[in-house]
């Protein structure tokens, strides 16, 4: 049985994706930002991680491709052109039995064009000392 693939979007420091390390062995974090990605890259939990620099608005991702994608507050800032591109990409890459769960504010709307909800509720990651943030799990719809 293959290991669950597993998709940091805009993942950053590595915050989420070091939590998810000890549940998941097979993580890629995609980040525009070589310097938060370096940050990320010193942490022991994501040695086996991979580590890929690139902007989502026009990177690649392989069809199929990951079993959990994960994207912590980012989204809300794209405009609902560019958030429809995102989407489409990720419901793309997403396994038929695959989850992507959003941590943050999202239009709520658009996610649900392209994703079923699953649930929704409060999140806080542990280690922040920050309010909860509003998080949905949704599923593919293939």
């Amino acid at each position: 049985l293959k290991a669950p693939r597993v998709l940091d979007l805009l993942g950053g420091t590595g915050i989420i994706a070091a939590e998810l390390a000890s549940a998941f062995k097979n993580i890629d974090i995609l980040d525009g930002s070589a310097k938060m990605l370096l940050v990320a890259k010193r942490k022991s939990a994501l040695h086996d991680s991979k580590f890929i620099l690139g902007d989502i608005t026009s990177y690649d991702l392989d069809q199929n491709s990951y079993d959990v994608i994960v994207c912590s507050k980012e989204l809300h800032y794209y405009s609902e052109i560019t958030l429809r591109t995102i989407l489409r990409k990720l419901e793309i890459s997403l396994r038929s039995s695959g989850i992507f769960f959003v941590i943050g504010r999202m239009n709520q709307k658009v996610l649900e064009e392209y994703f079923t909800k699953i649930e929704g509720g409060a999140f806080t990651p542990s280690g922040e000392n920050k309010s909860p943030l509003p998080y949905i799990i949704v599923k593919s719809k293939k």
